[in-house]
């Protein structure tokens, strides 16, 4: 027995002495940020051997792993130092048996031992909270030899999955703020449509209104700048180095015009220059080019970046870029279902290579969601797979994709996340791939289903009818896409974690079909006795239990939904509240409470209110501003009608504007006013607005007017009366 307890013994020893020659080397010069590194490394070896590994500030020849420069692993590399290292570069190399990990200062380090941990582990970071980290009883390291520097100096996952600080870093994506004990970001000044950030209107516009933009007749403090201004320029120039020399180590900054009221100055010397020189790009890059020539002049080396989008879409005609300039193109597709270098988005693809030719740097913003509808489907996978590597032989240095910010409720948004976090950093791996794989670590036995769901919409996909709507909702693709994804959630029904995984996925198809009205009205087989308001409630506790609160760019609430929902699959009861419509006739109702609201306005609770919706907008009439809007009005011709009610000592004269606003023209379709003494309480008036066809580029909109006598304006609801053709 004593014999045995020794030989024990002697085996833990053994053990024991080969745990301890495993030490991390971190020089005594190392960073923060190498400090910090060296410590995740230090955390993941006790999470996948449970070794306890110190970290050690000398005698690197004893330690097995160096993480961070140092003159040690300078000159095992054979080099003399590491200025020749390029932006976030990464070294993963075994030299002599010690295992060097390090990168480009700040953040490189910390990029390599995340490197290090996926490709001799095979950790994994799905997500800001899905991990995968093996587990083993014995240690071991495989041969590794591996350099890159990324194609992309600057990669920007806009999505709300990918802000979270520490998976942002490990989806190497180097525009969100980590703090500078990680290496900072990778800033640029005014982020984009700075000429509002630099010359602000609301601090300007009274003592220089002649520094704004002409339109038609009158200054405009909130839209564009008139870039013929000389002062303007001399104070704008003078901003930008302003702000340079308050920031510690520029390196890019934006010069670029609004964004939204997007008209140029009509004043005649813009118009003048742009008839001599060509078009409107050629004033902006004017403009831009003084700004580059003074921040070339006093910070050498700060990139003045300014866009290609919009109105300066097309390259200027004569004004030739700074070489110090970085073009940002902002295309869009005229294709969502197709990648940029498909001939059905070629327009976009032509515009990109004139403006390559002119060799500068340059960016890209790309438009990866439906942006008035995170929720629905949007099968752009071509282009998702295949833009970044088309971007990357084409000399793009700085990518920012901007993406959905409906958390899990959007397209199979943590996938996508994940691989788009991959390509920004290395665009040459194999998209394909990539998906496979996330598929399989996150989603389990129903990966098969996800890959299936994805390869079905993408074959199916098809272009929408209008910008806001930019892919079709074909019901025989969702009804298909639904029966995928649930054999899918009964593939993982015993595992509570993976099931709830797939409900996920398949939010964004049970609401386009909820946005279909004739798959409710002539339900196929595969939906009998599911009642489309059940449907929708269960997708609605599945946003919310999921803390989702967005789901549009602008203020739009899963409460919002059912309004919405209704406005499309219900019909109201009985006959209209406005008289003259023959018996029979259909009718829709939705509360102004449940629409978009904007300016100052509050939510009254009136059991008065028509349709027993209890909920007015109550504002009062001292503004203009259009409070109400209903987006996504109902498809089809209706009389279309607001219910108002105004009160008063003595309420007369114009009480109330409305109308129909088209997004895609700029113009609008419909528009009236009414009178207090036509809508003065007791009770709410229907006021007609017009007969309308409206599609999704148009909403419905009611705003207060400037009324002494009123003391308040009630907007209680919409309603739309069917016209048969």
């Amino acid at each position: 027995m004593k014999k045995y307890f020794l030989f024990f013994l002697m085996i833990l020893g053994t053990v024991v002495s080969a745990v301890e020659n495993i030490s991390i080397y971190l020089s005594r010069e190392a960073t923060v940020v190498e400090y910090n590194a060296s410590m995740e490394l230090k955390k993941a070896l006790k999470k996948i051997f449970d070794l306890n590994v110190p970290i050690v500030r000398n005698s690197p020849e004893k330690s097995l792993f160096w993480v961070g420069q140092s003159q040690a692993s300078a000159k095992a590399l054979k080099i003399k130092n590491f200025s020749s290292l390029k932006p976030d570069e990464i070294i993963l190399k075994n030299i002599d048996g010690k295992m060097l990990i390090l990168g480009d200062r700040p953040r490189g380090s910390v990029y390599a031992v995340y490197e290090f941990l996926e490709k001799a582990y095979g950790v994994r970071f799905w997500t800001a909270k899905d991990e995968y980290w093996p587990r083993h009883q014995k240690f071991f390291l495989p041969e590794i030899n591996h350099r890159y520097a990324p194609v992309f100096q600057r990669r920007y996952l806009y999505y709300d999955l990918a802000r979270n600080d520490s998976f942002a870093l490990k989806v190497r994506s180097n525009r969100y703020n980590s703090g500078a004990q990680w290496g900072g970001k990778e800033d640029i000044i005014g982020f984009v449509h700075t000429f509002g950030y630099f010359v602000p209107g609301k601090v300007h516009f009274k003592k220089h209104p002649e520094w704004f933009a002409l339109r038609g007749k009158k200054r405009v403090p909130d839209c564009q700048l008139c870039l013929t201004n000389k002062e303007m320029r001399k104070f704008f120039v003078e901003a930008v180095l302003k702000k340079l020399r308050s920031t510690p180590a520029p390196s890019v900054v934006s010069v670029s015009q609004n964004d939204g009221l997007m008209t140029p100055c009509q004043c005649t010397k813009c118009e003048e220059f742009i008839r001599k020189h060509g078009n409107i790009s050629d004033l902006y890059m004017d403009m831009v080019n003084e700004v580059a020539d003074a921040v070339a002049k006093e910070f050498p080396g700060v990139w003045v970046e300014t866009l290609a989008y919009a109105f300066t879409l097309p390259t200027p005609k004569t004004i030739i870029p700074r070489k110090n300039v970085l073009i940002r193109f902002c295309p869009g597709k005229s294709n969502a279902a197709q990648p940029v270098s498909h001939p059905a988005n070629a327009a976009q693809g032509n515009v990109f290579k004139v403006w390559k030719k002119y060799g500068n740097p340059l960016a890209v913003w790309t438009y990866e969601t439906d942006f008035k509808r995170f929720y629905l489907p949007f099968p752009n996978w071509r282009g998702l797979t295949q833009d970044l590597r088309f971007y990357a032989e084409n000399g793009v240095v700085d990518v920012f994709q901007q993406g959905s910010y409906a958390g899990s409720a959007a397209d199979l948004s943590d996938l996508r996340v994940w691989m788009l976090g991959k390509l920004q950093w290395n665009p040459y791996l194999d998209p394909r791939k990539l998906i496979e794989e996330f598929a399989k670590g996150f989603y389990g036995k129903a990966a098969p289903y996800i890959l299936e769901y994805i390869k079905h919409m993408t074959l199916t996909a098809k272009p929408g009818t209008n910008k806001l709507l930019l892919f079709h909702l074909d019901r025989a693709a969702l009804l298909k896409a639904r029966e995928i994804l649930l054999a899918g959630e009964k593939a993982v029904a015993d595992d509570p974690v993976l099931r709830l995984r797939m409900k996920h996925a398949a939010i964004t198809v049970n609401l386009g079909l909820l946005h279909l009205s004739d798959v409710w009205s002539d339900p196929p087989a595969s939906l009998a006795g599911i009642k489309w308001q059940t449907l929708l409630e269960e997708q609605i506790k599945l946003l919310k239990d999921a803390k989702i609160t967005r789901l549009a760019e602008s203020r739009f609430t899963p409460d919002m939904l059912r309004p919405n929902i209704r406005l499309i699959q219900a019909w109201e009861k009985g006959a209209p509240p406005v008289p003259g419509y023959a018996p029979g006739t259909r009718w829709k109702r939705v509360s102004a409470a449940v629409c978009r609201r904007f300016g100052r306005y509050k939510i009254v609770n009136d059991p008065a209110a028509p349709g027993g919706a209890g909920e007015v907008l109550e504002v009062e009439c001292t503004h203009g501003t259009w409070t109400s809007q209903l987006w996504n009005p109902p498809l089809g011709t209706w009389d279309v009608y607001v219910e108002l009610q105004c009160s008063g000592k003595n309420p007369q004269g114009k009480t109330a504007s409305f109308g129909c606003y088209d997004v895609e023209q700029k113009t609008g379709i419909a528009a009236g006013s009414v009178n207090a003494e036509k809508i003065t309480a007791p009770g709410y008036h229907p006021v007609r607005i017009g007969t309308l066809t409206p599609d999704n580029n148009q909403y419905i909109y009611c705003a207060p007017v400037p009324n002494k006598s009123v003391e308040r304006l009630r907007i209680a609801s919409y309603l739309f009366v069917e016209v048969k053709k």
